[in-house]
């Protein structure tokens, strides 16, 4: 979900008050990127019109030059059909750092892990899940 600074969004996260508590969180100036976990009772969730609870765990961070770059390989990917990845890292200070690859196993895309070899390692994964049409979280 993409909230701009003026509240307006486009895209959803499910709706509701998850949705209203994650695009306030979004509109913080300045922000870091985070990650934010949610948990919804059934009962919460009735309550604000949705059909159930449960769980969810976003990453909220602010729109720079780098998330930007990324971007714009993912849609280059999805507009030429080609496999594309994103491999996001989630620990402390490197949250949000990301390395897009599209393609066949030996081109490049946008961004970085913060290291060479964690690239490489990571560029190295990807190859392999996109020859064999896998998805997975690591």
């Amino acid at each position: 979900m993409l909230v701009r600074a003026d509240g307006s969004s486009l895209g959803t996260v499910g709706g509701g008050k998850m949705e209203a508590d994650v695009a306030d969180l979004a509109r913080v100036e300045g922000g870091r990127p985070r990650l934010v976990h949610f948990s919804l009772t059934n009962a919460d969730a009735m309550a604000d019109g949705l059909l159930c609870g449960g769980e969810a765990t976003f990453l909220i961070e602010p729109l720079t030059p780098d998330t930007a770059a990324a971007m714009r390989a993912l849609c280059a990917a999805a507009g030429s059909d080609a496999a594309a990845l994103e491999a996001v890292r989630l620990d402390g200070d490197f949250t949000g750092q990301r390395l897009v690859l599209a393609g066949s196993s030996d081109s490049t895309g946008a961004g970085t892990l913060g290291s060479a070899d964690l690239d490489a390692a990571v560029a190295s994964l990807a190859a392999e899940a996109l020859e064999d049409d896998l998805c997975e979280v690591r």
